[in-house]
């Protein structure tokens, strides 16, 4: 009798244990899954905090008279993420991870890299690098 009592409490020893680490591998699948939102979320902050900035000069370059000069700075981090930028004539592209986001802009002749970008208005908006 007490051989069966013996493999009845490892079974149910076995049963609970397996149950304890189904409910521990959801519990860790949903922190993963929570801290995942949370880093694509800060990662399109940063990325709209510079892309707004470009963005934000650029229109302010477009809306004054001509002579308008000014040194932008376009960071080498997003916040502490790393990342790409890409611009044409009428937009500028910020990618990072699984991120892409286009910011329109006025009419630019030039392209915006990171570090130092110098815009001049004289007739059309211009983007060089000193």
């Amino acid at each position: 009798m007490s051989r069966m009592r013996e493999g009845q409490s490892a079974i149910e020893f076995v049963v609970m244990m397996a149950l304890a680490l189904c409910v521990g591998a959801v519990f860790l699948f949903a922190a993963l899954e929570s801290l995942t939102r949370s880093a694509q979320r800060e990662r399109t902050a940063a990325l709209n905090d510079v892309g707004y900035a470009i963005q934000d000069e650029v229109v302010l370059a477009a809306s004054v008279q001509d002579g308008y000069s000014r040194t932008l700075t376009v960071p080498l981090l997003a916040g502490r993420f790393a990342y790409s930028i890409a611009s044409d004539a009428d937009a500028v592209t910020l990618s990072s991870g699984d991120v892409t986001i286009t910011y329109p802009i006025p009419h630019v002749a030039g392209s915006f890299a990171k570090g130092a970008n110098v815009l001049r208005k004289r007739g059309t908006i211009a983007v060089t690098q000193p």
